[in-house]
């Protein structure tokens, strides 16, 4: 964390960056904080729904877990928030390991799915990024390519999620 802080603050300017803190308006401030406090609500919820039906998962038993492993991501390295929040499930909540893991795991699943039109949405729309190319496993690729494979998760994401809410038992017939 010592070593992030100093890598991002050894080019800052102190006084500017004190400077323009203090001209931004309260209101944004405050709406951002409220918004983050909104978010870690939400995820607290859909926590819940991945979780089996348990006295102490409700969403009140829930935001302190969710709300200490996103702490943890802030101060330690590679995301060992998310093992300290499966660790609270399974020693406060009361869940297995397992269903704890499982619960994160669908979690940053589902996260990486509905984040994935911050990343083929610019492609389609930017020619600079359209000309881009990245290499996987010994080969170049082009952006547009990951960006159409993306763009086709997500909409198979999207199509599930409308047949379950329309057809639940026959999507988990499917699903068994």
């Amino acid at each position: 964390t010592a070593g992030g802080l100093y890598i991002f603050f050894k080019e800052v300017k102190l006084a500017q960056l004190w400077q323009d803190i203090c001209q931004t308006p309260i209101t944004i401030i405050i709406a951002v904080a409220l918004l983050s406090l909104l978010s870690l609500l939400f995820r607290s919820l859909r926590l819940k729904l991945f979780l089996r039906p348990s006295p102490t998962a409700t969403v009140k038993d829930l935001f302190p877990q969710v709300v200490i492993g996103f702490m943890a991501n802030n101060i330690f390295p590679a995301r060992l928030g998310e093992a300290v929040r499966a660790f609270l499930l399974w020693k406060k909540s009361g869940f297995t390991l397992a269903e704890s893991i499982g619960a994160l795991i669908i979690e940053r699943v589902i996260d990486m799915i509905f984040f994935a039109p911050f990343f083929f949405i610019p492609v389609f729309f930017s020619d600079t990024l359209k000309s881009l190319h990245f290499y996987i496993l010994f080969r170049y690729f082009k952006v547009t390519t990951f960006s159409y494979i993306l763009l086709g998760i997500f909409a198979a994401a999207c199509i599930c999620g409308i047949m379950y809410s329309r057809f639940p038992s026959f999507v988990r017939r499917i699903g068994k």
